[in-house]
Parts: structure tokens; sequence; C-alpha cells
């Protein structure tokens, strides 16, 4: 589980969009943004590992849903900006 844990479960629960620092390993760069929470998925059944699933509207259609291990993430925190989950396409993970 990230550091930040908390704060993801925080945003699911209040409906909040978090600003996102993450790594991207495709790209070989870091990446910050305002992404909505969507869901999070352990491995294994193992709570202690999974990935992380944000929507970034900002990214280009196709690369918006991400799928981050916790290693790849630098840091979340809540923003002010709410989001209302029936406005948003956002496709089953796993």
């Amino acid at each position: 589980m990230h550091d930040n844990h908390d704060v993801f479960v925080q945003a699911l629960r209040d409906r909040r969009k978090v600003v996102l620092a993450y790594f991207c390993p495709e790209r070989g760069f870091g990446f910050t943004g305002l992404c909505i929470p969507v869901d999070h998925k352990p491995v294994g059944g193992r709570e202690d590992s999974g990935h992380y699933y944000f929507w970034h509207s900002d990214r280009v259609l196709g690369e918006r849903l991400l799928c981050l291990s916790p290693s790849h993430i630098g840091h979340m925190s809540l923003s002010e900006q709410t989001f209302d989950p029936s406005e948003h396409i956002i496709p089953e993970t796993g």
C-alpha cells in the first residue's frame, strides 16, 4: 500500500479529485496532475501490495486510465475539486 492510501480512500468517499505526482516507467519521467481516484486492487489478496487506478482526463484518450503500483506514486493529496461519477466514463478495472 502507498503511504497516502488513506488520502486515496478519503478521496473516493468524498468524491474529491487528487493531485497526483507519479512516475511513468514507459516514458521514463514523472508527471503531476489532477486525477479522479477509481479503484485499488490488491494483488493475490495481499493488502500491502496492489495497484491504484486513476482517471486523468487531461491525457490523450486511451491513456486516461492510469494503473500505478505504489512504487510509481510519489505523492497524492486531496484537492478541493469534487467529481460526479455519472459525468465520467471510467472503464471497469481488471
